[in-house]
């Protein structure tokens, strides 16, 4: 029997345990939010849910969407939601241009680890509730990034469904540098935010200049993932 079980009840209630609270975000360059007009669209059962006690993976739908052309059209649509949840909340003083584009990466790696298909409409209802929820992009990064390392022996093994170890490749054992750039990005969302404006550019040139090495071992053995964040996660 194809094995699919390892931690994404975990991640559904790690993400909703950290979704209370101010949101921590980045400081320069993207829209805040605020209060007063209609409200924003009621969000839908989503990783941000309680969960189920026993950890899960679902049987991912075939993966086969082009990941750097739909991650281009998902930071499109992020600066919409980010517009949009300035009308809506006026003065809030959260970043939201900032914030919304992290809600990129954490989302497909999400999506990959719920076995749901990733999708701009999809990915609306997911920021729109995550800026409901007040969630805290970070911590829901690196319950995300525990689920992906927590099966990468069955990933191994290849013993999850075919369209759940395509997509969970780059994140454990991707091919080249930019087949390894979902983790990178994943990993800078999980590490961005709690950061100062002024060491955020700095901090993120020396994650890619590192994200290279992995690649000049000769048979790597550790998760890209796992291996990129060392302690951090």
């Amino acid at each position: 029997m194809v094995v699919r079980v390892f931690g994404i009840a975990l991640l559904i209630f790690g993400i909703a345990a950290c979704s209370s609270g101010g949101t921590t975000a980045p400081t320069s360059g993207t829209p805040g939010i605020g209060s007063g007009g209609p409200a924003l669209p009621t969000p839908t059962p989503s990783l941000l849910r309680t969960a189920t006690p026993e950890p899960t993976i679902a049987p991912t739908i075939d993966w086969t969407l082009d990941r750097d052309w739909l991650a281009e059209q998902l930071l499109v649509e992020a600066d919409s939601v980010a517009s949009n949840a300035r009308r809506f909340e006026g003065g809030d003083s959260r970043d939201l241009d900032v914030l919304v584009p992290l809600y990129v990466p954490l989302y497909l790696a999400s999506r990959c680890v719920e076995g749901k298909k990733p999708s701009v409409e999809d990915f609306r209802v997911f920021a729109n509730n995550s800026i409901s929820k007040r969630t805290l992009v970070d911590q829901a990064a690196v319950r995300v990034i525990r689920v992906i390392i927590s099966a990468a022996d069955s990933w191994r093994t290849q013993s999850l469904d075919a369209a759940t170890q395509h997509c969970l490749q780059p994140y454990l054992y991707p091919e080249s540098a930019s087949d390894a750039n979902p983790a990178i990005d994943l990993y800078l969302v999980s590490s961005l935010p709690s950061l100062s404006p002024l060491a955020k550019s700095g901090f993120e040139v020396q994650v890619r200049e590192r994200a290279r090495r992995w690649f000049d071992q000769i048979d790597p053995q550790e998760p890209y993932i796992s291996w990129l964040c060392g302690d951090n996660c």
